[in-house]
């Protein structure tokens, strides 16, 4: 039972690192977007 899950752990594990730059990296570039979209609305007085 224990091996089982923890092979069902691992395939996750593995799921997770597999997916974690892709997340990462989206993650960075809709913050680059959030953070020029404000620093924009700063200049222009609208935030």
């Amino acid at each position: 039972m224990f091996l089982k899950n923890f092979a069902d752990i691992q395939a996750l594990l593995r799921l997770y690192f597999t997916l974690l730059p892709v997340i990462a990296a989206e993650a960075f570039a809709n913050g680059e977007i959030l953070c020029k979209s404000n620093l924009s609305a700063l200049r222009n007085g609208t935030l």
